[in-house]
């Protein structure tokens, strides 16, 4: 087949015309690109202050006079990494949260029209961030050494991650 002959058989065969019938089901209007593109930044937000925040407390319980000093103390190790655990998560669902109410506060009036469960999908997928977020500081803060290299550490991390993942450049 020649090369002409190929190209009108493609063209051919992309001719193919579909109907599509687009349909909507709330009267709700969409959601405002500045609201998108907010939570898409919190993204990096939310990960580098989870990062910086984790990082420092064990950085201050890693010293090793701190260490001796919590050794000999009457509690508990057990109860010491549940403490920290909690001080953790609650650092993470207050980051998540200011951050959530920050975004509605600004973004309020725009996004009134939209319906309620579209923004409730955005605030989840949020939390379930806040989740991932929490996880890679908790695992990264075990090889952090200093101040220096937390600081490296939380900003390569959330560069890398937030690229790959479409927060500052849009995946299509």
């Amino acid at each position: 087949m020649g090369e002409e002959e190929l190209i009108d058989a493609v063209i051919g065969d992309l001719d193919i015309s579909a109907e599509v019938e687009k349909e909507q089901f709330l009267e709700s209007q969409p959601v405002p690109l500045i609201f998108e593109i907010y939570h898409r930044m919190m993204a990096y937000i939310l990960l580098i202050l989870v990062m910086l925040c984790v990082s420092t407390v064990f950085l201050a319980f890693k010293r090793p006079d701190l260490q001796m000093r919590d050794l000999c103390s009457p509690m508990r190790p057990i109860q010491m990494g549940g403490q920290i655990a909690l001080f953790n998560a609650v650092i993470a669902f207050g980051s998540w949260l200011l951050l959530n109410v920050v975004g509605l506060c600004f973004y309020g009036p725009q996004i009134k029209e939209v319906d309620s469960r579209i923004i409730g999908l955005f605030i989840l997928s949020g939390f379930v961030f806040m989740l991932v977020a929490l996880s890679i500081s908790l695992l990264a803060s075990r090889f952090v050494k200093n101040e220096n290299a937390q600081n490296i550490v939380s900003n390569f991390i959330s560069l890398i991650l937030c690229f790959l993942g479409g927060a500052f450049v849009p995946l299509e």
